[in-house]
């Protein structure tokens, strides 16, 4: 499949002067080699003949501690989130995903990128997840994706590691009862979670970096990925809408008629029915989206079938745009680039 370009965006619209200036003066004295002419990107251990770990950090003190507790084979690419240059509301989504895109046009002029692995820890794990979306849409093989303290709701076509603290209430799933491993069965190609000492923000001190840099270093040593997907990999489901729904009401139950378009070569070894996932974003209220997931059958072979799919719409008025997902229940994400964008936008209504 040919991959989609992601956009690509000027300092300026990506960094309005205020934050970039805030952004540049937070890394100014931040350690390794800069690989831009404004030092938003640094390298540490650049002569590692490892394929490189691209990680978005919070703080300064963060990136030493993992390029050190790697070893000099590793190299290290470092960037910083918005954290302390923006408030955390809902339109920070918006900047964060601007800002991934503007680090990936900077990373893109480095070589020996492929086979890397792309991490963030809390506020930059979005960050991360844009930027290995981006870099795959570019034709970069990214072999992983690391999120620290987050969890991804788009889909990711490869190996996703999710790394939680044992004493995180707040983000890791498990001390909240929770069972994600259908989720991220359908979300992710595939997936390992790791539990490490600490609570949220205590992750790279000297009691606790050693244990996360050992998880960090063992995901990054794993086998390559193995295609073993019960679906062939010529197989194209992409969606659609048939229609743009109107008079959609805050939190209720929106009807989406979506139109799934197949087409493959070999179609006998695929199962009958995919998992549908809607996202939701507005540059005003961040993301909204509920983690189940509908399940719908598919022509019997190449052709289209619709489907009115019930949907949870957002909480909040505005206009949203829409994401619709097509995975395998256990596999991950199909036709994962076609798939990518948004579908349309939907304003969603007061009552």
């Amino acid at each position: 499949m040919q991959m989609t370009p992601f956009r690509v965006l000027t300092r300026r619209q990506a960094l309005p002067d205020r934050r970039f200036e805030l952004l540049k003066h937070f890394v100014s004295d931040w350690e390794g080699i800069s690989l831009d002419s404004d030092g938003l990107i640094r390298v540490i251990n650049p002569e590692g003949n490892r394929p490189p770990l691209i990680w978005c950090f919070n703080a300064q003190e963060e990136m030493p501690v993992l390029a050190a507790g790697l070893g000099e084979n590793q190299p290290v690419i470092g960037m910083r989130s918005l954290n302390m240059v923006e408030r955390p509301d809902g339109r920070r989504l918006s900047w964060d995903e601007a800002l991934a895109d503007y680090y990936t046009g900077l990373l893109l002029g480095l070589p020996g990128l492929d086979g890397c692995a792309v991490g963030g820890n809390c506020q930059g794990a979005s960050i991360a997840v844009r930027v290995a979306a981006n870099l795959r849409l570019a034709g970069k093989k990214v072999d992983t994706l690391i999120t620290m303290e987050a969890q991804s709701v788009y889909p990711f076509p490869g190996r996703v590691a999710l790394i939680f603290g044992e004493r995180s209430e707040m983000f890791n799933p498990f001390l909240r009862n929770e069972a994600p491993q259908e989720k991220w069965d359908a979300l992710f190609a595939e997936w390992g979670a790791y539990v490490i000492p600490g609570g949220h923000g205590q992750y790279f001190t000297a009691e606790n970096g050693p244990e996360l840099c050992r998880v960090v270093s063992e995901i990054l040593h794993l086998p390559p990925q193995q295609d073993q997907r019960r679906h062939p990999a010529t197989l194209r489901v992409s969606a659609s809408l048939a229609y743009v729904p109107t008079k959609v009401k805050v939190a209720s139950e929106a009807s989406l008629p979506i139109v799934l378009e197949m087409d493959g070569d070999d179609l006998s070894s695929f199962p009958d029915s995919v998992a549908i996932r809607t996202v939701w974003k507005s540059t005003d209220h961040g993301i909204f989206h509920a983690d189940d997931q509908k399940m719908v059958s598919l022509p019997a072979k190449s052709g289209t079938a619709q489907h009115i799919v019930p949907a949870k719409a957002p909480d909040q008025p505005g206009v949203w745009d829409l994401y619709i997902f097509v995975c395998s229940r256990l596999d991950g994400p199909i036709s994962w680039a076609a798939n990518y964008f948004p579908k349309t936008s939907i304003v969603i209504e007061a009552y």
